[in-house]
């Protein structure tokens, strides 16, 4: 019975980071938000609330006041926030913020910005 709900939840996890981060880049290097990309933050939120509470199923609680409960609570709240974002702006068409993903906006700053992280890429040689 573990095995099996582990395998789920490893499952579901490993199918959120495949779905919410081809949505994040496609948005970004798209640099304007469409509706499909709402749809892969939605179904990267969904699968990755799935896997979780497998996750907590095992563990015997859904928030484990350690370090790696409270980052992954975090994290689920800010890909939902994410989602919700992208679903209000898309139904309001906002064209101000079509362009801007929330951590690009600048009352959020720049939190996660792919951009960020490229001068690490270039000191190993693995883009130009």
């Amino acid at each position: 019975m573990h095995s099996r709900i582990l395998i789920i939840a490893i499952s579901f996890i490993l199918l959120a980071l495949v779905l919410y981060t081809v949505g994040v880049w496609a948005e970004r290097l798209q640099r304007k938000l469409k509706w499909w990309h709402t749809v892969f933050f939605w179904t990267g939120f969904t699968a990755d609330t799935i896997g979780t509470t497998a996750m907590s199923i095992l563990s015997g609680s859904l928030f484990a006041a350690t370090f790696h409960g409270i980052t992954g609570n975090i994290a689920i709240s800010l890909m939902g926030f994410h989602a919700t974002w992208a679903t209000v702006v898309l139904t309001r068409k906002n064209e101000k913020n079509l362009g801007l993903s929330p951590v690009q906006h600048p009352g959020m700053g720049n939190l996660v910005n792919p951009d960020d992280y490229r001068c690490c890429f270039r000191r190993f040689a693995l883009i130009s």
